[in-house]
């Protein structure tokens, strides 16, 4: 998993705005072939989330199947790095 602020830029070519349920920024990744923003926001009883959003740096798609919530940042980063 490499951290990169070209993945931002492909992300957000792809992908507008924030996501109104992890609003905090944590990074941008790339892995493989896709460029990933891992962010964080609380959840329905005040717990910390976090999201992974996906997008495929190749078809310039956001992988809606791919992307998912957890509830600590080591599981997002590991998910990040089996993608």
């Amino acid at each position: 998993m490499l951290r990169s602020s070209n993945a931002k830029v492909e992300f957000q070519r792809i992908v507008k705005g924030k996501n109104f349920m992890t609003p905090t920024l944590v990074g941008f990744y790339y892995q493989g072939e896709y460029a990933v923003e891992i962010s964080k926001g609380r959840g329905f009883y005040d717990d910390t989330i976090y999201g992974v959003t996906v997008v495929n740096t190749l078809t310039k798609e956001k992988e809606d199947e791919l992307s998912h919530m957890f509830y600590s940042l080591a599981e997002a980063k590991a998910y990040v790095k089996g993608l």
